[in-house]
């Protein structure tokens, strides 16, 4: 899709980490395609779960393997942010600024429920109106790492409450726990936050 395969090099890290192929691949082209090729089609379902719409899926997981490249060498592994979570992060930032800018050119895209009520929450707004994507990353930034994560699970990866039971190994009540407070969760930030804007346009 992206560049052209070398089997020799690529043969040597297919059961690299992502992290080390995504590192190795500035040097060697040619390793980003076993990236695009562990997450292409699972990113692609998941951007047609958001948006609704075939072609516009595809170009967002174009641009999002474009903007993964482009801005691989300042991601860092950390608790909680492997490559995995930093990839679909991105994925699902690119498909809310493709649906806005669609939106308007053709006016006929919709949202899937639960991203609505992710990107509306705290504002009860949706579409053009609900929170952009900096304060969602703004809002996520300020929650503890567990509740962060289980959102990260359920809206950027699309996770059902079973795969994030799985995931998380816990049992499937305890992540729909869990889940619902890590929404409540959200919602308060954001409304703390947006109560701190109104606050500040007032004080101009």
């Amino acid at each position: 899709m992206f560049f052209t395969n070398n089997k020799d090099i690529r043969g040597e890290y297919e059961h690299a980490s992502d992290e080390d192929v995504l590192a190795c691949s500035y040097r060697h082209p040619a390793l980003f395609e076993i990236l695009v090729d562990r997450y292409g089609e699972a990113m692609l379902r998941r951007a047609r779960r958001i948006v609704h719409d075939g072609e516009t899926s595809f170009d967002i997981v174009q641009e999002t393997f474009t903007k993964v490249y482009s801005h691989g060498k300042s991601f860092e592994k950390r608790e909680g942010a492997n490559f995995r979570s930093w990839i679909y992060r991105i994925l699902f930032t690119t498909a809310i600024s493709h649906y806005r800018r669609e939106k308007k050119r053709r006016g006929d895209l919709s949202l899937d429920s639960e991203t609505e009520e992710f990107i509306g929450s705290g504002t009860g707004e949706s579409g053009e109106d609900a929170l952009d994507k900096d304060m969602v990353e703004r809002v996520l930034a300020l929650l503890p790492d567990d509740s962060r994560r289980i959102l990260e699970l359920m809206f950027f990866e699309g996770q059902s409450g079973e795969e994030i039971a799985k995931e998380l190994q816990i049992t499937h009540e305890a992540a729909r726990t869990r889940v619902h407070r890590a929404k409540q969760s959200f919602r308060k930030v954001t409304l703390m936050l947006e109560q701190k804007k109104m606050r500040e346009k007032g004080e101009r």
